[in-house]
């Protein structure tokens, strides 16, 4: 099923990135045999534009955490909650879609009601749901979709989600996703982006835990070999941090994995909630994520204010240019990027580009910065890079054992 397979993959240095990606792994790997003849020739130009997208995400994931840290410091605006809610609120302009695209207009509040036109963008499957796909008036509720289990005919298994389901999926999970936010904000203004950057992929631990506990997850020997690879080096480079004169490194430290736990959580609840990445629209699901944001948080912003737990003050202006270039370029931008790069390369190729970020960001506190790395925080970051690897590449890995065996 594609809930309990979903988790397969756990990645993550942010859990929208990373999902983006693993979800349409689980999806290929369903859809491939009826698709095969339908999808566009490979092309080395277009490989090649998709690699470049890569390298261009990483460098502006790394460097979005470098300008952070300058408005904390340089700019002298230190408001992680500020920031996260202004960031978060930019992905309420994914609303638009429901002006410009008229498939949006037509999806049915829920899908009890009038069928409505595909969020799909594969023509196969799309030429399958028209051929035989009206829904029927006892079609099963939102909640009981091919994930959770069942016999279900193609047109009824890809039909898209209805509005209510993304809304709802968007419900559970926005507080997560705030809070994770928040704390990998907070993370920035205590410690280095290199160790925001290398701790954030101890998120597949997280991810692989809980797969094990709700997904029926399997215990595979690369699951197995890259938690342990992660534990090892999530804690030499905390020891690493802990040498450090300023003690408010270690509590950075532990911020940035409190992030990839919630991190963690949020990837799971979107797999549980929408699994299938082929029946709705992710701009769609973070336009009501930002929409809901911008109502439910603005409070504890007052509430942060008169309690000095983080003063409000609004930005001056080239403060608020760089928190709009930031939200704008480092979140938005991103993330067209990156879900072009899936589908010009591959999921696994676009997750494994994530690997850069550790590299970047290394060098970027050591020219920047002028941070330097003892032997016990590099190993450190060496061994949370191969576990992350590790990680996604469990299937191949799993399939060379397996060759290796029969012959």
């Amino acid at each position: 099923m594609a809930s309990q397979n979903a988790a397969t993959n756990g990645d993550g240095v942010t859990a929208y990135r990373t999902e983006s990606a693993s979800l349409m792994n689980d999806n290929k790997r369903r859809n491939d045999k009826q698709t095969e003849d339908q999808r566009p020739p490979f092309t080395v130009g277009s490989y090649a534009l998709g690699i470049v997208m890569i390298l261009c995400v990483a460098v502006i994931w790394t460097y979005a955490s470098v300008l952070i840290q300058y408005i904390y410091e340089a700019e002298e605006y230190e408001k992680p909650y500020f920031m996260t809610y202004f960031n978060t609120n930019t992905f309420a302009v994914n609303n638009i879609g429901f002006l410009l695209l008229s498939s949006w207009r037509r999806l049915p509040w829920k899908n009890g009601e009038r069928t409505s036109s595909l969020v799909i963008y594969d023509d196969a499957l799309k030429r399958t749901f028209v051929s035989g796909a009206s829904a029927p008036d006892n079609e099963p509720a939102d909640g009981a979709d091919v994930s959770r289990g069942g016999p279900q005919s193609e047109a009824e298994r890809i039909r898209p989600y209805s509005k209510f389901r993304v809304f709802k999926c968007a419900a559970f999970f926005c507080p997560i996703w705030f809070l994770a936010n928040s704390l990998f904000n907070a993370s920035l203004a205590a410690t280095s982006v290199s160790s925001v950057t290398v701790l954030s992929n101890t998120s597949a631990i997280w991810t692989f835990l809980l797969s094990l506990i709700f997904f029926n997850q399997k215990a595979t020997w690369p699951c197995l070999l890259a938690m342990t690879m992660t534990i090892i080096g999530a804690c030499l480079v905390g020891f690493s941090d802990a040498e450090n004169t300023e003690n408010e490194t270690v509590g950075g430290d532990i911020y940035a994995l409190l992030a990839a736990i919630f991190y963690a959580v949020y990837t799971s609840i979107i797999r549980w909630h929408a699994s299938d990445d082929d029946r709705y629209s992710i701009l769609m699901l973070f336009g009501f994520v930002g929409a809901l944001n911008t109502i439910l948080f603005w409070p504890l912003l007052l509430i942060f204010h008169f309690t000095d737990f983080e003063t409000f003050q609004t930005p001056g202006g080239i403060q608020f240019a760089l928190l709009l270039v930031n939200a704008l370029v480092g979140t938005n931008l991103s993330e067209v990027l990156w879900a072009r790069a899936v589908l010009l390369t591959s999921p696994t190729a676009a997750t494994l580009g994530l690997t850069l970020t550790t590299p970047l960001a290394m060098t970027s506190d050591l020219l920047i910065k002028q941070k330097s790395f003892n032997a016990m925080y590099i190993i450190g970051a060496v061994l949370l890079t191969l576990g992350f690897i590790c990680f996604n590449l469990e299937q191949q890995l799993m399939k060379l054992l397996k060759g290796s065996r029969s012959s």
